[in-house]
């Protein structure tokens, strides 16, 4: 029998190494396919042992959390309250409670709760504007067993009536009036604005463990309905404790809560200080807004711990002398924008990490002049990259980011289907790996040190502002709309630099839009940050050779050019 030689060259740039294990990886796809000619190609497995052990190292890290302590996120805060009963848990607009003083309210509001019939297990809402109560009422639920879910004030009154159904939300707390959309909800209303009536004040110990859901987060969903992501005690008391060692906060930090409590960053701002017997900063909604007004709070309040996303840092100046610790995290981040704040001193960290792996999973500190990542994971977690057939892919080859786990998601309420799909149980994986994995549906490769490089979406969902966004969810909702044909949304950046949502239609054969219409119907389904800034006719879509929509080649909109939008693209408030 003859033999068959193969030849190939690398680019100089390759590293010896990875060259190496390439010519490995083409011997062992010959060599078992000549042994097994039948089988299909994607299911060789040809990585090297050495590689395998490679990626073993890669996909978690030494570092490990503490065991024992609490193992509830109301016990954690009532840990730290012992700790540091004089300390300031919190400073609103001149208001300030110490953390004995939270811990009594929360324990007040919890038995309150508990007299008017929430009991563990429950859902309960939270539709408060940002204040004292909102804390109040955050650790008050938990400590009644109950599990929160955040909705923000900014939310339309069909989003939150389907998600109180969704969860079957026991109570609702709320501050202020009910909107008139809401007014109808049957449920019971708690108004923390109006005097408590007089109940027993004995708060009964609530019959919860681990494994019992700590909050409900709703994220976009790609059938134009929210979908709600069960986080139980477990997972957020470990990315606490991960997080207390990666980013080591002190008693005497002051740390920025700007998130709304219905994204899940707010959850690293919350307890950052609060594990920590740190004072948390709420920002009024009205300064972070306004980004010529938010510098002048930070420097005021002497903040030294700041989690923000890269467009609204983007607006600010880097003169905040009192910041040691700049986190950064739900988009993309341009390394330009990061040396700026690097070079003061400031501590850099970029992070990354879906809701369903509870706020972060990898995190990255900026070094000026290295490749910026995301990363190495954080103590506990798992990372694995896998090809579409869930095997290993090899180093610096991409695949879908996969994470696994202690701080994983129970999984989406009420859709057990799309909790099967997206949360895999692995029973056995060539680098030993075992148990449950989130598919992200992102692309990423290792470096060759063991970072992280984030290289985009599989699929269609984006971030902006660091908000998490189904472009399929506004798609839906738009093709319901009588006249439109078809329709795609893109995130496509301006000249400005700035990211806007831009929805392209295809409309009816002499259909005129009614633009104004059209904004008002998707006003009353979309969160804000949802609301494309311009909808742009086109008699076509480019599309790739796979038929699907060629999201990259849809034209960014230009006020009197070919693509016109109906109207000035103006960003929508946040």
């Amino acid at each position: 029998a003859g033999a068959a030689s193969l030849s190939f060259s690398c680019p100089g740039t390759a590293a010896p190494r990875e060259t190496a294990f390439l010519a490995q990886h083409v011997q062992a796809v010959f060599t078992q396919l000549s042994h097994s000619p039948t089988v299909p190609v994607g299911y060789v497995f040809f990585l090297a042992d050495e590689e395998v052990a490679q990626l073993r190292q890669f996909r978690t890290v030494a570092q490990q959390v503490a065991e024992g302590g609490p193992q509830q996120l109301h016990q954690l805060f009532e840990e730290t309250a012992r700790a540091y009963p004089n300390n300031l848990a919190l400073s609103w607009l001149g208001t300030t409670c110490t953390y004995r003083e939270l811990n009594q309210l929360a324990d007040q509001l919890a038995a309150r709760l508990q007299h008017q019939g929430v009991q563990p297990g429950d859902f309960v809402g939270l539709f408060l504007a940002k204040s004292v109560e909102l804390y109040v009422g955050m650790l008050a639920v938990l400590k009644a067993g109950a599990a929160y879910v955040p909705l923000d004030l900014s939310f339309p009154p069909d989003r939150v009536t389907f998600i109180l159904a969704d969860c079957g939300a026991r109570a609702l707390l709320v501050n202020s009036n009910l909107p008139e959309g809401l007014a109808a909800w049957p449920g019971l209303v708690v108004n923390l604005a109006l005097p408590a009536p007089t109940v027993p004040s004995f708060l009964e110990p609530a019959a919860v463990g681990p494994d019992s859901i700590a909050y409900v987060i709703y994220t976009s969903g790609t059938t134009g309905l929210p979908k709600g992501v069960l986080i139980p005690h477990r997972s957020i008391c470990h990315l606490v404790r991960a997080e207390q060692l990666l980013f080591q906060p002190t008693p005497q930090d002051r740390v920025v809560q700007g998130f709304s409590v219905a994204f899940d960053a707010s959850l690293e701002e919350l307890w950052l200080a609060w594990a920590a017997g740190a004072t948390l900063v709420p920002v009024p909604e009205e300064t972070m807004k306004a980004p010529d007004a938010l510098p002048a709070f930070l420097v005021e309040n002497q903040v030294t711990v700041f989690s923000t996303v890269p467009t609204l840092l983007s607006l600010l100046p880097a003169t905040i002398p009192t910041l040691r610790l700049l986190i950064l995290g739900g988009e993309v981040c341009p390394p330009e924008l990061l040396a700026k704040w690097a070079s003061r001193q400031c501590r850099v960290v970029n992070t990354y990490g879906p809701t369903e792996t509870t706020v972060v999973a990898t995190a990255a500190d900026f070094v000026p002049g290295q490749k910026l990542t995301i990363g190495r994971p954080l103590a506990g977690y798992d990372v694995l990259i896998l090809d579409q057939l869930g095997q290993l892919v090899p180093l610096g080859a991409a695949g879908e980011l996969c994470i696994g786990g202690a701080a994983l998601a129970a999984g989406y309420l009420n859709r057990p289907e799309l909790s099967a799909s997206k949360f895999n149980t692995v029973s056995e994986l060539a680098n030993s790996f075992v148990g449950r994995l989130y598919r992200t549906g992102d692309l990423a490769r290792f470096e060759a040190d063991g970072n992280i490089d984030f290289l985009g979406r599989i699929d269609t969902q984006v971030k902006i502002r660091g908000f998490r966004v189904e472009l399929a969810e506004i798609e839906s909702l738009l093709l319901q709309w009588p006249g439109i044909r078809n329709a795609a949304v893109a995130l496509k950046e301006g000249p400005d630099g700035v990211k806007k949502l831009i929805a392209y239609l295809i409309l009816d054969p002499n259909h005129l839009l009614d633009e104004r219409a059209v904004r008002a119907y998707l006003r009353e389904r979309l969160a804000p940050y949802m609301l494309p800034a311009a909808l742009v006719p086109l008699t076509a879509f480019p599309l790739l050779t796979s038929g699907k929509v060629d999201r990259k080649a849809l034209p960014y909109p230009v006020v009197g050019g070919d693509h016109a939008p109906t109207r000035e693209l103006t960003l929508p408030h946040t």
